[in-house]
């Protein structure tokens, strides 16, 4: 069965966004320091792949277990500007359309389960419910 993702309003996309960033680059710092954020805050890892582009007609992707982002070997040396819009892109597949219960950008799976996200709380049933309707 394929995936199909849920529809998220534009409104919501520029909310859950301006949210991640005053949440991981508060200063406001341009360039977005997005390899910090995939691999600080999220705890993802960034692998080069030689001839990715060239061999699958993609630049990145993320892996099944959410863990890495891989990205072309060559536009992670070279094209700096297509590289940090491609981890862009595939943090917020992660954010989006991974997530579990929690809509916050805040929140990774492991912390849902365990309870530690402060944007999620437990429910009476021992689960864990989000803060806000997505």
């Amino acid at each position: 069965m394929a995936f199909k993702a849920p529809y998220i309003p534009k409104d919501e996309l520029r909310r859950r966004a301006g949210e991640l960033l005053q949440d991981h680059n508060p200063a406001g710092t341009i360039p977005v320091p997005i390899e910090f954020i995939v691999e600080s805050a999220f705890g993802m890892d960034i692998v080069p792949m030689p001839g990715l582009e060239a061999g699958f007609d993609t630049v990145a992707f993320l892996t099944k277990d959410l863990r890495e982002i891989r990205v072309d070997e060559h536009v992670y040396f070279n094209r700096p500007n297509r590289y940090r819009f491609s981890l862009a892109h595939e943090l917020a597949h992660r954010i989006l359309q991974w997530s579990d219960s929690c809509p916050s950008t805040r929140c990774s799976s492991s912390r849902r389960r365990t309870g530690s996200c402060g944007n999620c709380r437990r429910t009476s049933g021992g689960g864990l419910q989000a803060r806000w309707p997505r």
